[in-house]
Protein backbone atom coordinates (compact mmCIF):
# COMPACT_ATOMS: atom_id res chain seq x y z
CA UNK A 1 0.00 0.00 0.00
CA UNK A 2 2.73 2.32 0.66
CA UNK A 3 4.51 1.63 -2.57
CA UNK A 4 1.00 2.70 -4.21
CA UNK A 5 1.01 5.74 -2.39
CA UNK A 6 4.28 6.27 -3.03
CA UNK A 7 3.69 6.43 -7.00
CA UNK A 8 0.87 7.64 -6.51
CA UNK A 9 3.09 11.17 -4.92
CA UNK A 10 5.94 10.76 -7.64
CA UNK A 11 2.97 10.79 -10.38
CA UNK A 12 1.54 13.96 -9.01
CA UNK A 13 4.85 15.18 -8.36
CA UNK A 14 5.84 14.54 -12.04
CA UNK A 15 2.52 16.13 -13.21
CA UNK A 16 2.96 19.13 -11.11
CA UNK A 17 7.06 19.33 -12.20
CA UNK A 18 5.68 19.44 -16.40
CA UNK A 19 2.85 21.93 -14.83
CA UNK A 20 5.95 23.84 -13.55
CA UNK A 21 7.59 23.46 -16.89
CA UNK A 22 5.07 24.53 -19.25
CA UNK A 23 4.41 27.23 -17.20
CA UNK A 24 7.95 28.60 -17.57
CA UNK A 25 7.51 28.65 -21.17
CA UNK A 26 4.50 29.88 -21.63
CA UNK A 27 6.41 33.27 -19.35
CA UNK A 28 9.20 32.71 -21.38
CA UNK A 29 7.30 33.18 -24.78
CA UNK A 30 5.21 35.96 -22.87
CA UNK A 31 8.09 37.73 -21.72
CA UNK A 32 10.08 37.66 -25.27
CA UNK A 33 6.23 38.55 -26.76
CA UNK A 34 6.33 41.69 -24.76
CA UNK A 35 9.89 42.56 -25.12
CA UNK A 36 9.16 42.49 -28.89
CA UNK A 37 6.52 44.90 -28.45
CA UNK A 38 7.90 47.22 -26.16
CA UNK A 39 11.18 47.34 -28.73
CA UNK A 40 8.72 48.07 -31.42
CA UNK A 41 6.88 50.51 -29.34
CA UNK A 42 10.27 52.46 -28.18
CA UNK A 43 11.39 52.52 -31.82
CA UNK A 44 8.23 53.98 -32.87
CA UNK A 45 8.21 57.00 -30.19
CA UNK A 46 11.88 57.48 -31.38
CA UNK A 47 10.51 57.91 -35.31
CA UNK A 48 7.79 60.07 -34.04
CA UNK A 49 9.68 62.57 -31.87
CA UNK A 50 12.47 62.98 -34.92
CA UNK A 51 9.84 63.80 -36.64
CA UNK A 52 8.45 66.07 -34.25
CA UNK A 53 12.05 67.83 -33.94
CA UNK A 54 11.78 68.02 -37.46
CA UNK A 55 8.08 69.85 -37.71
CA UNK A 56 9.18 72.16 -34.80
CA UNK A 57 12.62 72.89 -36.53
CA UNK A 58 10.66 73.90 -39.96
CA UNK A 59 8.32 75.80 -37.70
CA UNK A 60 10.59 77.88 -36.82
CA UNK A 61 12.52 78.34 -40.15
CA UNK A 62 8.74 79.53 -41.91
CA UNK A 63 8.73 81.66 -38.47
CA UNK A 64 11.93 83.42 -39.48
CA UNK A 65 11.12 83.66 -43.25
CA UNK A 66 8.39 85.59 -41.75
CA UNK A 67 9.88 87.93 -39.75
CA UNK A 68 12.33 88.72 -41.81
CA UNK A 69 10.07 89.54 -44.66
CA UNK A 70 7.88 91.17 -42.47
CA UNK A 71 10.49 93.70 -41.56
CA UNK A 72 11.52 94.34 -44.35
CA UNK A 73 8.17 95.40 -46.03
CA UNK A 74 7.41 97.01 -42.79
CA UNK A 75 11.05 99.35 -43.31
CA UNK A 76 10.14 99.77 -47.55
CA UNK A 77 6.50 100.97 -45.93
CA UNK A 78 8.41 103.39 -43.61
CA UNK A 79 10.76 104.64 -46.69
CA UNK A 80 8.04 105.79 -48.70
CA UNK A 81 5.77 107.71 -45.86
CA UNK A 82 9.17 109.43 -45.25
CA UNK A 83 9.28 109.91 -48.74
CA UNK A 84 5.40 111.31 -48.44
CA UNK A 85 6.16 113.66 -45.79
CA UNK A 86 8.99 115.32 -47.57
CA UNK A 87 6.96 115.58 -50.97
CA UNK A 88 3.45 117.32 -48.62
CA UNK A 89 6.30 119.42 -46.95
CA UNK A 90 8.23 120.57 -50.06
CA UNK A 91 11.18 119.06 -48.70
CA UNK A 92 11.65 117.07 -52.25
CA UNK A 93 10.09 117.04 -55.74
CA UNK A 94 9.04 114.38 -58.05
CA UNK A 95 10.07 114.86 -61.34
CA UNK A 96 9.98 113.04 -64.44
CA UNK A 97 13.11 113.58 -66.87
CA UNK A 98 11.64 114.07 -70.29
CA UNK A 99 13.85 113.16 -73.40
CA UNK A 100 12.47 113.46 -76.64
CA UNK A 101 14.25 112.15 -79.75
CA UNK A 102 13.93 113.63 -83.20
CA UNK A 103 14.33 111.87 -86.02
CA UNK A 104 15.81 113.73 -88.93
CA UNK A 105 15.10 113.12 -92.61
CA UNK A 106 17.42 110.74 -94.19
CA UNK A 107 19.85 113.39 -95.33
CA UNK A 108 21.01 114.03 -91.98
CA UNK A 109 23.71 112.16 -90.73
CA UNK A 110 22.62 110.98 -87.22
CA UNK A 111 19.18 111.68 -85.27
CA UNK A 112 19.84 114.06 -81.96
CA UNK A 113 18.28 113.75 -78.43
CA UNK A 114 16.40 116.84 -77.90
CA UNK A 115 17.07 118.90 -74.92
CA UNK A 116 16.61 116.99 -71.70
CA UNK A 117 13.94 118.61 -69.66
CA UNK A 118 12.20 117.89 -66.26
CA UNK A 119 8.78 118.59 -65.07
CA UNK A 120 7.19 117.94 -61.76
CA UNK A 121 3.83 116.28 -60.75
CA UNK A 122 0.99 117.51 -58.87
CA UNK A 123 -0.14 116.22 -55.92
CA UNK A 124 -2.47 113.84 -57.32
CA UNK A 125 0.67 112.13 -59.15
CA UNK A 126 3.10 112.06 -56.45
CA UNK A 127 0.02 110.23 -54.23
CA UNK A 128 -0.47 107.53 -57.03
CA UNK A 129 3.43 107.16 -57.48
CA UNK A 130 3.89 106.67 -54.08
CA UNK A 131 0.76 104.24 -53.98
CA UNK A 132 2.64 102.65 -56.97
CA UNK A 133 5.78 102.14 -54.34
CA UNK A 134 3.85 100.70 -51.97
CA UNK A 135 2.29 98.26 -54.27
CA UNK A 136 6.06 97.09 -56.32
CA UNK A 137 7.36 96.84 -52.01
CA UNK A 138 4.73 94.71 -50.81
CA UNK A 139 4.59 92.77 -54.15
CA UNK A 140 8.30 92.37 -53.94
CA UNK A 141 8.47 90.77 -50.43
CA UNK A 142 5.42 88.50 -51.05
CA UNK A 143 7.39 87.01 -53.97
CA UNK A 144 10.53 86.96 -52.12
CA UNK A 145 8.62 85.17 -49.08
CA UNK A 146 6.81 82.70 -51.42
CA UNK A 147 10.45 81.45 -52.89
CA UNK A 148 11.96 81.13 -49.11
CA UNK A 149 9.32 79.12 -48.23
CA UNK A 150 9.56 76.96 -50.85
CA UNK A 151 12.81 76.49 -50.26
CA UNK A 152 12.36 76.07 -46.78
CA UNK A 153 9.30 73.51 -47.63
CA UNK A 154 11.26 71.42 -50.01
CA UNK A 155 14.41 71.06 -48.13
Amino acid sequence: MFTTIKGYIYGILGSVIVLVGLYCAYLHMHCNALTLSLKQTTLSLKNQSEQMNVLIKQRENLQNIDNTHTKALANAQHTINSLGVQLTSGQRQLHIKNAIIYKLSQASSSGSVGDATTCGLNRTGEQDYLALLEMIAKQRQQILYLQDYAKAVSQ
